[in-house]
């Protein structure tokens, strides 16, 4: 009989052996334990006794010297029942712990994912394109002033909004200059945005800054100018940038 998987209760290798014995012998003394397991008589003895104490082993009150049997196999379910009782909670209890030192680690210990473009147009645009992964069907966010983009005009009017619309994000954008709400960007259900102006001088002429709910995306677009950018991964970051957007839209 193999029974190992005593040791899923808690029982040890020498208490699973004594246990096995008294199965075979019905009825035995402390020292025919010992004979029969080849344990010391006082290491028996000490066995027995938890074994008892667990309720798998019974004293017999009738007999001159003290001896053992095994109690009924339903203690045994008992004790199984038991301990899968408490590995489910030690479980749950496991899995509340992870769930709260992610919250915690995700805004105070885990460090920004920063990436900086190189100084060409082509390196901005995959930043761009970048800063839409992991947001599909997600609302984003944006300041923009468009008035001395140049050429990134046009990519971002045939590449960077058709890829925007095709993986279903809307975006609100504040436009921070009035030439560029009147000649490029407006409210367009068509193009899953909405536009509002909010005058801002000292907002830097060919600025873009995009937010979505990880990453807070700010590009320099003037003409010529060495187009930059940076793409910062992380949620506190985008949540503050996110606050402070919509305090200018509700403004």
């Amino acid at each position: 009989m193999n029974l190992e998987i005593l040791t899923k209760i808690g029982l040890t290798a020498s208490e699973i052996k004594t246990y096995e014995a008294l199965i075979d012998l019905k009825f035995a003394s402390p020292a025919e334990i010992s004979t029969k397991t080849g344990l010391t008589r006082p290491n028996s003895y000490q066995i027995l006794s938890k074994l008892e104490a667990i309720g798998l082993v019974n004293k017999s009150p009738n007999s001159k010297k003290i001896t053992y049997q095994i109690s009924s196999p339903e203690k045994l379910v008992q004790l199984f029942e038991e301990e899968e009782a408490r590995i489910s909670k030690t479980q749950s209890d496991f899995k509340n712990l992870i769930v709260e030192f992610i919250s915690k680690i995700d805004l105070s210990l885990s460090k920004p994912v920063i990436k900086f473009t190189d100084e060409n147009q082509e390196s901005v645009r995959k930043l761009f394109l970048e800063f839409l992964d992991g947001t599909a069907g997600k609302q984003i966010y944006s300041f923009l002033n468009r008035s001395d983009d140049g050429s990134f005009t046009d990519w971002m009017d045939t590449v960077f909004i058709p890829e925007r619309i095709k993986r279903n994000i809307p975006l609100k954008s504040i436009i921070t200059d009035r030439e560029d709400l009147d000649r490029y960007v407006q409210t367009s259900p068509a193009e899953m945005r909405e536009v509002r102006y909010i005058k801002m001088p000292q907002f830097p002429k060919g600025t873009y800054i995009g937010i979505s709910d990880y990453k807070v995306a700010i590009v320099n677009l003037t003409k010529n100018a060495e187009n930059t950018g940076i793409l910062i991964d992380h949620p506190f970051v985008a949540e503050t940038m996110k606050a402070l957007f919509n305090l200018c839209w509700n403004s």
